[in-house]
């Protein structure tokens, strides 16, 4: 029988979470909700701010901040404007932009329809079987189409539940779940 992720391991698994960077989570989503609606884009102090929480400052030189409007700015403008399934595909590729990164842009534009993927979720879901065992993390998280069955997979998780879970409670409960397993 497959082993289900519901509103008891939410309930469990999110309070154990470390919440060191919740408040800088915090920060980011108004800056972005901000920048949205001002700029239609991500400003270039924004990114840098959601780019290091994302990554805890790895990999920060391969991202081209001199180029920063043409390159970045613009493709997320771009995909603001694509279908859901879509979005991934203009900020995948970009230099230094995986789907990690991607998909963490993506959340905090979209906090309720797009979920950040990590390796940590990833194999929280695979223990639980909702996705294959057999495909490689590093397929599901650096290839774009793979992210919308992830996304998929996540929301069905939410739409099952009782209580109306929001992406980042699901998340830091998958995330905490994997950390401390």
């Amino acid at each position: 029988m497959k082993k289900k992720i519901g509103d008891n391991f939410i309930v469990k698994w999110h309070s154990i979470y470390d919440e060191r960077d919740e408040e800088e989570y915090e920060v980011i989503k108004n800056l972005v909700k901000g920048d949205i609606r001002k700029i239609g884009s991500i400003s270039k102090s924004t990114f840098k701010r959601l780019y290091k929480w994302k990554t805890r400052g790895r990999s920060f030189h391969n991202v081209n901040l001199k180029d920063y409007e043409q390159i970045y700015g613009e493709n997320i403008r771009i995909a603001l404007e694509l279908p859901k399934n879509k979005k991934i595909y203009m900020l995948y590729g970009l230099p230094g932009v995986g789907i990690p990164v991607g998909s963490t842009i993506l959340h905090f534009i979209y906090p309720n329809d797009f979920p950040i993927i990590d390796e940590r979720t990833i194999k929280t879901l695979q223990y639980y079987e909702y996705l294959n065992k057999e495909r490689s993390i590093y397929k599901l998280r650096d290839s774009p189409e793979p992210y919308n069955i992830y996304r998929t997979v996540i929301l069905k998780i939410q739409r099952d539940c009782k209580k109306m879970w929001d992406l980042r409670q699901i998340d830091r409960a998958l995330f905490a779940f994997e950390k401390k397993c």
